[in-house]
């Protein structure tokens, strides 16, 4: 069965904890299975101080990647060389991933947990859909929460108000604009090739172009994928792109195109170069439907590897979700010599919009619908659905007040009150009823034997 949990960040911090509302649907009828409006994730500082510490250790170590440097930063361009930094970047993860363990094991947050573990199986499809504006919930591993072990799924993080936005159907093809950036120190080439060999694809590469011309393509023609390789980093909570060597571009400096390239069809954006989540943060704020980004910096090698992964599977039918997954897993074999390479990709969701295929990316309407905000879940597409939910919502409402002693108590006080107040005048009604007069017209002589 395939099923999509929203867990809802509403407020709080790391500081002094997290109200987390939880629910749970049936992916394709989008029906409430189950949901809990205010759970409790407590107190933990020491998982920012312990995931800068992860950080610090693996980019410290000396890869080959795709992150440009920018102020007074170093990049690193040598092959994978000190096993003693290695061991440091292996020990703070496995530390980091105990500590977020026992996190989601806190008692404060246990009725979540274990409604998750009775709604979840291993057979089960899940979409794991995390909504915050947290810069460093954004960054954990979610894939390794120990709850999700032996069930197929992926995390997504949503950011942000968003608008499910559908458009005319561009080509039998999958369109794919392809931005071959910046490639100092590194091979882009291989993912030339690889989009080059996809099926039922028409390709477009832009090489190391300008701002101008990469502007015009997205202006002038209609895309469904965005695609990127090259340089890239994350200042300030801002993405930046190396489109050459020399030119670096924000994702606001290319907003009006941006948003039209959105509106005329643009379904997927993938960046396949470090640190990430700046850009995904900005295009989110566009209503994109699906991007995928590398949260850290990632090496040539694992960049190349990734993307064939994920390429093979996606275009062979599968969910954009489980290729993800697949790929994940994949680099899982080469983590002795790129430590935490499975840590890096992560999908950014529009919660309007549904997960696609290789299919779906061109199965299109002309539909576009008004934004939501983010306390509003998915829209229903009918009244009788907004019913159900509504009805849904009420009876695992009561549900829980019932179970609970507040509840226990409230049964008992009506129990006492039917018995005592309300039984008794019922069967006064109907048993002490006054018998109605009998009133005899006396203007009406009876006689008897008359015909």
């Amino acid at each position: 069965m395939k099923k999509l949990v929203t867990l809802d960040f509403k407020k709080g911090s790391f500081e002094n904890g997290f109200t987390v509302s939880v629910d749970i649907r049936d992916q394709d009828t989008e029906r409430l299975l189950a949901g809990i409006d205010n759970s409790e994730l407590p107190s933990e500082s020491e998982i920012p101080k312990l995931y800068s510490e992860w950080q610090s250790a693996y980019r410290g170590l000396n890869l080959r990647n795709r992150l440009e440097a920018f102020a007074n930063q170093v990049t690193n361009v040598a092959l994978l060389e000190d096993a003693e930094n290695c061991e440091q970047c292996e020990q703070c993860a496995k530390t980091l991933s105990n500590l977020l363990n026992r996190w989601f094991w806190s008692p404060s947050f246990r009725e979540a947990r274990d409604m998750l573990i009775r709604q979840t199986s291993k057979e089960d499809d899940v979409r794991i859909l995390l909504k915050s504006n947290d810069p460093i919930l954004h960054r954990l591993p979610w894939h390794l929460w120990d709850l999700f072990d032996n069930s197929k799924a992926e995390f997504a993080w949503s950011i942000g108000s968003y608008i499910l936005n559908k458009t005319a159907k561009i080509s039998e093809k999958n369109r794919v604009l392809a931005i071959l950036g910046s490639s100092k120190d590194i091979n882009i080439d291989a993912d030339r090739k690889m989009l080059e060999s996809l099926p039922n694809a028409e390709v477009n590469f832009l090489v190391q172009p300008s701002r101008d011309e990469l502007s015009d393509q997205l202006w002038k023609d209609k895309w469904d994928i965005l695609f990127f390789a090259g340089h890239s980093f994350t200042q300030l909570e801002t993405g930046h792109i190396y489109i050459n060597e020399t030119d670096s571009l924000q994702m606001n400096e290319l907003r009006s195109a941006l948003r039209k390239a959105i509106e005329s069809g643009l379904r997927l954006a993938i960046f396949n170069s470090c640190d990430g989540l700046g850009l995904a943060r900005s295009l989110s704020q566009l209503h994109i439907p699906q991007v995928i980004v590398m949260r850290e910096p990632i090496p040539d090698a694992v960049a190349q590897r990734f993307l064939k992964y994920f390429l093979e599977y996606f275009s062979n039918g599968n969910s954009l979700y489980t290729s993800v997954s697949y790929a994940r897993g994949r680099l899982e074999a080469i983590q002795d010599y790129f430590p935490c390479a499975s840590w890096l990709p992560i999908i950014c969701q529009n919660p309007a919009e549904e997960s696609l295929t290789w299919k779906k990316i061109s199965d299109k309407t002309d539909e576009v619908v008004s934004p939501i905000p983010d306390s509003i879940e998915k829209p229903e597409k009918t009244l009788l659905k907004s019913l159900s939910l509504l009805l849904d919502k009420f009876f695992v409402n009561l549900k829980k007040i019932l179970t609970s002693r507040i509840g226990f108590l409230f049964m008992l006080i009506f129990g006492f009150v039917l018995v005592v107040i309300f039984i008794p005048l019922i069967l006064h009604s109907i048993f002490l009823r006054p018998v109605p007069p009998v009133i005899v017209n006396t203007n009406e002589r009876i006689s008897y034997g008359e015909q």
